[in-house]
């Protein structure tokens, strides 16, 4: 790889290219190497120094080291996706504006349970043609239960995962912390 850069004055590359380009750029321009350094980006970053210097045998880069709190701060938003992505999963058949009012379904189904006389419009609302409240109160509070029952492992995995991350003291620790594990 080759950047064009002005001999003029230094500044920021002009053009990348696989190859040299013209052997012979217009005056003040120049061709040179575009080599940036290997890295590992999981614990390093790597950036091009800023402006290119007129006399540069090679395009200047720097490779600097991530901090460990950097570190451990990307791994919760792998974990927390992670996380997420396998909620979703148990949720999926069901709408975002529906999901929105389970905690109102619960509180009418209990509210319901608690004194099936008095005024019950949101489940009656609810309720299928032919429906009894009682039904819709037991559905929607055994869906409750089922879904807190699925929910809890995941809930307890990512929890004790990035307990696992925070504990971690140095970064091959906290890269050695496996956010796929644990989860069925």
């Amino acid at each position: 790889m080759y950047a064009l850069i002005s001999t003029v004055t230094p500044g920021a590359i002009i053009r990348r290219a696989e190859v040299a380009g013209d052997p012979n750029p217009a005056k003040g321009l120049s061709w040179i190497p575009d080599n940036p350094p290997d890295y590992d980006p999981a614990r390093q970053t790597r950036t091009q120094d800023s402006p290119v210097p007129v006399d540069a045998a090679e395009v200047p880069y720097s490779v600097v080291d991530i901090p460990l709190a950097d570190i451990r701060a990307a791994r919760k938003i792998l974990l927390r996706n992670a996380f997420e992505a396998r909620g979703l999963a148990l949720v999926a058949g069901y709408a975002p504006t529906e999901r929105e009012t389970w905690p109102e379904q619960v509180r009418a189904a209990m509210a319901y349970q608690a004194n099936s006389e008095g005024d019950h419009d949101y489940l009656e609302g609810l309720a299928k043609e032919g429906e009894s409240l009682a039904t819709v109160a037991a559905t929607i509070l055994a869906k409750h239960a089922a879904f807190l029952g699925a929910s809890a492992p995941l809930v307890r995995n990512r929890r004790a995962l990035e307990a696992a991350i925070d504990a971690a003291e140095t970064i091959d620790a906290v890269l050695a912390v496996d956010i796929d594990a644990g989860w069925s």
